[in-house]
């Protein structure tokens, strides 16, 4: 399908993929051997969390042993089930860290994006007045100005979905990452260099 629909690349999206499921793994190797060279290998994926939670989250050991094969994860920061607003700024704080961190050392070319939710609507897993842009915006901005996030690894945000998101929200997005972008890199900078 990539020669002959001149595609750039494929992203699997395999839910639920449970943390070490090794036949993923085989699939992965298999698929990163069957595509052209150049092309583009990305996957999206469940969030880092801790046993033990291990059928919905993913160790920083299992994020390691798949991006060994990929170009791209992006990690699909919602439907947590989390309820309480601190907590998940907590656990969007340790996506950025460490995935980013998992990432660099399983492949250090592979980048990260890290999916950022604006759906109103959801089931028991989602709860909007927690899993919201804002919220998730500060955690991924606090994770990355710790200094054991990995900078290298990060390739940005990316929201879910653009289907859902809302005014309001493409202004939070605009002053919370864009507007801000110059500032906290360079905070991030000197937190690093600390």
């Amino acid at each position: 399908m990539i020669a002959e629909c001149g595609l750039d690349g494929v992203q699997l999206d395999y839910e639920i993929c449970a943390n070490g499921d090794k036949n993923f793994l085989i699939l992965w190797k298999q698929t990163r051997h069957a595509m052209p060279k150049g092309k583009l290998l990305s996957v999206a994926t469940s969030m880092w969390g801790t046993a033990p939670f291990y059928s919905f989250y993913w160790s920083e050991k299992y994020f390691s042993q798949v991006v060994a094969n990929c170009d791209q994860i992006a990690v699909m920061c919602y439907d947590s089930g989390v309820y309480l607003p601190r907590l998940y700024v907590w656990l969007m704080r340790q996506q950025a860290i460490r995935v980013t961190r998992a990432t660099a050392q399983g492949n250090p070319q592979c980048r990260v994006q890290l999916g950022i939710p604006t759906c109103e609507d959801g089931g028991p897993s989602h709860h909007p007045y927690t899993e919201n842009i804002y919220l998730a915006m500060k955690g991924v901005r606090e994770g990355l100005s710790n200094p054991n996030a990995n900078l290298s690894a990060f390739e940005g945000v990316a929201i879910f979905g653009n289907y859902t998101t809302d005014a309001e929200e493409w202004r939070t997005y605009e002053n919370l990452w864009l507007n801000q972008k110059g500032k906290s890199d360079a905070k991030v900078k000197d937190n690093h260099s600390n």
